[in-house]
């Protein structure tokens, strides 16, 4: 009885906060309710609770279902809300269709409906799942014109603040397969602004593809490691471990990419859809077939070749095997050339721009080896059409496994593929943030930004200096205990700022793989005046110090 009662105190406060968002909202569900507000663990737990359910409720309990990931249980609850008469379910189901089951089914379910006939957030709905549909056809004007249709509609509805960052989030969607990173970004950005909740996981997973997209890598470990500690997100964590495993491989830490892509093959174990365990098992296999270990490569293509479904899924498990032929010598290099030709023409036709340009790359590879003469037209080949398709960070991780290929473009043209030259801001004037391309990262403690600055004010200090100067306020033990505590959930969560203790000096040391850009730097080194307030919010000694040396 507790825990119905703790279960129905929650929703009533969801409730409260929802309506005053829109006061107008006519709430068909209580499911409804906990989708809008981020609360899809309190639509679980209400539904443990209920014997019945409406035909709204199995709608869109539905809804929190596809939030948290679990696909194959929204359909099975859209499937009952259309059977107890709540058609509409049939546009929430595209989603889903699209994961698990295919792209005519999803078309289907958008033809029983003529949008105009469609009331309320249906027609919204309806225009930004014809969207998603038409993105993978590949019509990506006809998206674009389908999102507007969406945005358009949604306008002035009671709903709008709940629905509104979907349908922003699927312009920004269109805009990246049409390749413009900044309008998707912005798209994004604006999806997040208004969010009627905090952490909206499916805007989160599109800045991770975002950011990898366009080589902004420090961008991204500190969402995923952020995603990887939420565990009611845990049917997302294996997308989590897949982009780490790429990043390992981009900077060449092996061992840590097959740990990540072994990660996502344990958590893929029961789940029905295939293609990320697939992408998982592939890669691996080629790590492998690179380190010359034969039996593992083997282990990993034989069960790959069982989840293979799709005919992009065959082409990239055959272009992974005819790579590992040519690495592991169990083919001549006639033959292989002979079959990646076959595939590099095929999808060039069929216009699958990232296996054609993988397809070209790995010829180049075996032409460097076997064919030297015919090496460098087809390298400067697959870089033209890298640049003209601007697939530049798309193709990153692929030079991994193509050392003789990577070391001519690495000499011939070093700023091709380098990682995007971020920045690390410092802010400590007026306010206290950490920034990597002006996005600001959460960080877990109020001290954190004052460490850091107090780091790189002091190039470094020893565990005395730093309890006596920054916690100075507690007892020394408590003072230790925090600051450790500030520098495993800094090292824990951001990958281009550390600390790090230098045996040398016997100091702790800010290590960075960025510059890092402090607002006040400039004032400190030229001895200047400024006018504000050195880390507002700390009452420390030397920040005390600081401020009234530098307003002097």
């Amino acid at each position: 009885m507790r825990d119905s009662t703790d279960v129905q105190a929650r929703l009533y406060e969801t409730k409260r906060r929802c309506l005053s968002i829109s006061p107008a909202l006519e709430i068909e569900s209580d499911f409804q309710v906990c989708e809008f507000m981020g609360e899809q663990l309190l639509a679980m737990q209400l539904f443990a609770q209920l014997d019945h359910l409406t035909a709204q409720d199995e709608r869109w309990f539905g809804q929190c279902l596809m939030s948290l990931g679990h696909c194959e249980r929204a359909i099975e609850h859209y499937t009952r809300a259309i059977e107890m008469g709540c058609v509409e379910a049939r546009i929430d189901m595209v989603r889903p269709l699209l994961v698990v089951h295919s792209q005519k089914d999803a078309e289907m379910a958008l033809d029983s409906f003529d949008p105009e006939q469609l009331q309320g957030y249906n027609r919204p709905l309806w225009y930004r799942n014809a969207s998603t549909v038409l993105v993978m056809k590949k019509d990506s004007e006809g998206s674009l014109q389908h999102a507007r249709e969406a945005w358009r509609t949604i306008q002035g509805l009671a709903e709008f603040p709940f629905i509104a960052p979907k349908v922003l989030f699927e312009l920004s969607d269109t805009y990246d397969h049409m390749g413009d990173a900044k309008l998707a970004i912005y798209y994004l950005d604006r999806a997040d602004e208004i969010s009627s909740y905090k952490y909206n996981i499916s805007i989160k997973l599109s800045r991770i593809a975002l950011y990898y997209k366009n080589g902004k890598y420090s961008l991204i470990v500190p969402l995923i490691k952020e995603l990887l500690q939420k565990d009611e997100y845990s049917a997302f964590h294996h997308m989590a471990d897949l982009y780490m495993g790429h990043i390992y491989r981009i900077r060449n830490q092996t061992d840590e990419a097959i740990n990540s892509y072994k990660k996502v093959i344990a958590l893929l174990q029961d789940d029905i859809s295939k293609e990320m365990e697939l992408q998982a098992r592939v890669l691996l296999s080629s790590i492998y077939a690179l380190q010359r270990r034969k039996i593992e490569c083997f282990h990993e293509e034989s069960r790959a070749k069982d989840l293979a479904i799709s005919k992009v899924g065959d082409f990239h498990l055959s272009l992974r095997i005819l790579y590992n032929d040519f690495a592991l010598d169990r083919r001549t290099a006639d033959d292989v050339v002979l079959d990646l030709m076959k595939i590099e023409g095929y999808c060039k036709e069929e216009g699958d721009i990232g296996l054609w340009l993988r397809a070209g790359m790995i010829l180049s590879e075996i032409y460097c080896s076997a064919y030297p003469e015919k090496f460098s037209d087809k390298i400067e080949e697959v870089l033209m059409n890298i640049t003209y398709y601007k697939f530049y960070y798309h193709m990153r991780s692929e030079w991994y496994y193509l050392p003789r290929s990577f070391a001519f473009v690495g000499e011939k043209y070093p700023n091709l593929m380098e990682e995007k030259n971020e920045k690390i801001k410092l802010v400590t004037i007026d306010r206290e943030e950490l920034l990597i391309e002006n996005q600001a990262i959460a960080l877990p403690f109020r001290k954190i930004v004052e460490i850091i600055a107090y780091l790189k004010y002091k190039n470094g200090a020893r565990i005395s200096e730093i309890v006596t100067d920054v916690f100075g306020e507690m007892e020394p033990d408590k003072g230790r205990n925090y600051f450790h505590q500030i520098k495993h959930q800094l090292n824990d969560k951001m990958d281009a700022v550390r600390i790090e203790f230098d045996k040398k000096s016997k100091k702790y040391i800010l290590v960075a793989d960025l510059p890092i850009h402090w607002d006040l730097e400039s004032i400190i080194r030229e001895n200047s005046t400024f006018k504000g307030i050195f880390l507002p919010s700390s009452g420390s000694d030397w920040v005390i110090e600081l401020n009234q040396k530098l307003s002097e």
